[in-house]
C-alpha cells in the first residue's frame, strides 16, 4: 500500500505582525458584519498554486522548486473585500493584482509545469481568506493595508475542520 497523498500549496506568508495587522484591521470588521468562523492570524496567506492532494514522491521536488524559486521583493495592497458564495469565504484583496505579483506566479506555474502541474484557474485572483461559513456580504473595506512579500513558501494543509498548515520549504532557503 502506497503512502497516503499530501496536500499542497505554495503561498506568500506575512510576517506576524502583518497578520496580526490583517486579523485586527480586516477579519475582526468582517467578522463583526457577517459572522462566520475567523480564519487564525497564524493560518492567514495568499495562496500562489493550490496543488492539491500529491503524491507524497513529489514533495520533495516541489520543495526543491519552493528554495530555487526567485521571489523580487514586492509588495500586496489589500483595499477591498469579496466573497466566494459557495464556500461562504470572505477575502481580502487588492483591487487589481500587480504586474510583479503576477509574474512571480506565472514563474511558479513555469517552474511547476515540468512535473505536470497546470493552473487550475484560467484567472488569477489573489487574496487572503478572512472568514468562512458565512452568509452575507462583507462590509465596506477598511484603510488600504500594505503587505511587503520577498518569499514564497510551499506548505501541507492537514485534514479537519480548523486550518493546520506546516511550512515545508521556502524560497531562499
Amino acid at each position: 500500500m502506497s503512502p497516503p497523498a499530501t496536500r499542497l500549496f505554495f503561498a506568500l506568508w506575512p510576517a506576524p505582525d502583518v497578520a496580526q495587522e490583517i486579523d485586527a484591521g480586516w477579519t475582526a470588521p468582517a467578522h463583526a458584519h457577517c459572522g462566520g468562523r475567523r480564519m487564525r492570524p497564524d493560518t492567514l496567506h495568499i495562496t500562489l498554486a493550490f496543488l492539491g492532494n500529491v503524491d507524497p514522491g513529489q514533495v520533495s521536488p516541489l520543495a526543491a522548486i519552493a528554495r530555487a524559486l526567485p521571489v523580487p521583493p514586492g509588495t500586496i495592497r489589500l483595499e477591498r473585500y469579496g466573497r466566494f458564495d459557495r464556500p461562504g469565504v470572505v477575502w481580502a484583496g487588492p483591487a487589481e493584482a500587480d504586474a510583479a505579483l503576477l509574474a512571480l506566479h506565472t514563474a511558479l506555474w513555469q517552474a511547476l509545469a515540468p512535473l505536470g502541474y497546470v493552473p487550475t484557474e484560467p484567472t488569477y485572483r489573489p487574496h487572503v481568506t478572512l472568514l468562512r461559513n458565512t452568509r452575507t456580504e462583507p462590509p465596506d473595506a477598511p484603510a488600504p493595508l500594505v503587505w511587503h512579500y520577498d518569499r514564497c513558501v510551499l506548505v501541507r494543509s492537514d485534514p479537519g475542520g480548523q486550518a493546520r498548515y506546516h511550512v515545508l520549504a521556502h524560497s531562499g532557503g
